[in-house]
């Protein structure tokens, strides 16, 4: 998960966090498009860490991310499209 703190991304890995100077949509393309997707304005996830998907919330690795309305359909849609590209 990345977590936007301003200017900083916090990078929440299994047992550590890393607090990186950049931004959001900068992290989100060094780590890959592809794989992680913007939630809200604070956070993004790794699609493949997804558990479950609720209208204002995703759940991933036992924890409970606020998922922005604006984002929820285009969630929905890009989930669909990896899960029919298996």
């Amino acid at each position: 998960m990345i977590e936007g703190c301003r200017k900083f991304v916090k990078l929440h890995a299994p047992g550590r966090q890393y607090l990186i100077p950049i931004t959001m949509d900068r992290a989100i393309d060094a780590l890959g498009s592809e794989k992680f997707f913007r939630i809200s304005r604070s956070y993004a996830v790794s699609l493949p860490d997804i558990v479950s998907i609720d209208l204002d919330v995703v759940s991933i690795a036992g924890m409970d991310i606020p998922l922005a309305k604006p984002y929820y359909k285009k969630l929905l849609a890009r989930v669909y499209v990896l899960n029919n590209a298996l």
